[in-house]
């Protein structure tokens, strides 16, 4: 039985039970309502860990397009790169690449929606400026990056039946 039908099959007996007890002052067993409970506690987690997320990764990228501009980016990163001979067609791609990613995959957290295809995407788009900048700065300061990444594989191991607050539960996407 999966979980989700086991979760339905749960909410169905507490609700039962519960009209059990005012009907004939029966109670309920405490630990069924303390398994109903997590997995509602469980579901509001994911929400909120996929909504701080998205909110990141949309201002992130929402700042490196419209805000400093890619032309900004790429100036800030170029003198560093070109000393490693990287030239500046290819961090201007990365650039677009990183930004649009970011953007794109911050705006499909917020609604919930192709949520797996979004983690995995950002997890290498992290994947990639961890790479770009250990090879700028190979002691470069992860305190903006880390706790991303973390939050990335934390999504990634929720089951999608937690995600009952987005667009793929109401689409029935996995």
């Amino acid at each position: 039985m999966c979980y989700a039908s086991q979760t339905v099959a749960l909410i169905t007996l507490i609700h039962l039970l519960d009209f059990c007890h005012n009907l004939l002052s029966i109670p309920t067993p405490p630990l069924l309502k303390v398994k109903i409970m997590l997995a509602y506690k469980l579901q509001f987690a994911e929400v909120i860990a996929r909504l701080f997320l998205g909110i990141l990764f949309l201002f992130q990228g929402y700042d490196k397009i419209f805000k400093i501009k890619i032309s900004g980016v790429v100036n800030t990163f170029l003198a560093d790169a070109e000393h490693l001979h990287i030239h500046k067609p290819m961090v201007t791609l990365f650039t677009y690449l990183t930004s649009f990613v970011e953007l794109i995959g911050g705006v499909l957290l917020i609604m919930g929606l192709f949520t797996n295809c979004a983690l995995v995407a950002l997890g290498f788009d992290l994947v990639l400026v961890c790479f770009a900048f250990s090879m700028l700065r190979p002691m470069w300061d992860m305190q903006y990056v880390f706790p991303r990444l973390l939050l990335v594989i934390g999504l990634l191991f929720f089951p999608n039946e937690y995600n009952r607050f987005g667009l793929d539960h109401f689409f029935n996407i996995n």
